[in-house]
């Protein structure tokens, strides 16, 4: 049996449960979520917006040029942006793809890449891993 979170993000994924996509958009219009788990969790829309303008600026383009591609309407794309507006879940996916990061990050302004990391160098013999996790540090040493 799924748990609720499992069934949202399954949801989600496969967009077939219009009942999660409609909880989850009304969890993304409150500027502040109740409390889950051991701690509150904040939906900062400027936040969001400034890792938002962050990633289209590091490409280049304009914010019409960008809500163009995305399909999105360029007076919802630019609230979003400027943090004047949540973006509901659907449009915060849309975003999410195109820049090709996570919802988390889009959110969050944070990286969670361990899992996946850890699950290619699990694919590589004991060799090719130690040489990629050296290649990796001096990569960061050097930032």
């Amino acid at each position: 049996m799924l748990k609720i979170g499992q069934h949202v993000g399954w949801c989600l994924k496969l967009s077939v449960c219009k009942m999660c996509v409609e909880t989850i958009n009304q969890l993304f219009s409150l500027t502040t979520m109740d409390m889950l788990g051991a701690g509150a969790v904040m939906y900062d829309m400027e936040r969001t917006g400034a890792t938002i303008k962050y990633l289209r600026t590091s490409l280049g383009k304009s914010q019409e040029c960008v809500s163009a591609d995305m399909g999105l309407n360029i007076k919802t794309y630019r609230a979003i942006e400027n943090g004047v507006r949540s973006g509901n879940i659907e449009s915060l996916c849309v975003i999410a793809e195109y820049f090709n990061v996570t919802l988390d990050y889009l959110i969050h302004g944070q990286v969670c890449c361990v899992e996946e990391v850890s699950k290619r160098l699990n694919a590589f013999d004991f060799e090719k891993q130690h040489k990629a996790i050296r290649i990796v540090m001096a990569v960061l040493d050097n930032l």
